[in-house]
């Protein structure tokens, strides 16, 4: 077993998403990995800083129909659109 620091932690990662049986979705998961775990050493992301990403991406996951207008005008000008709502 690997020592996990920050060096090792994306291999660590990766290694444990080795045996996930959808090929695609290893596929995405180990990009998103390798490009998340880049972004926090470039720009040097404190543990705080992780859990109040953490946290929003929950909010957004548990539904994004649910968030402030505020949040979407923030995202918008990142380029982000107000997800359209699901046909009932």
């Amino acid at each position: 077993m690997l020592a996990i620091d920050e060096n090792t932690i994306t291999d660590a990662a990766l290694e444990q998403m080795g045996a996930t049986p959808d090929p695609r979705l290893r596929q995405i998961m180990a990009a998103m990995v390798r490009h998340l775990h880049a972004f926090a050493r470039e720009v040097d992301l404190t543990a705080a800083e992780w859990l109040d990403g953490i946290r929003f991406l929950t909010a957004v996951g548990q539904g994004v129909h649910t968030l402030s207008a505020g949040v979407y005008s923030s995202l918008g000008h990142a380029g982000a659109q107000q997800p359209r709502q699901r046909a009932a």
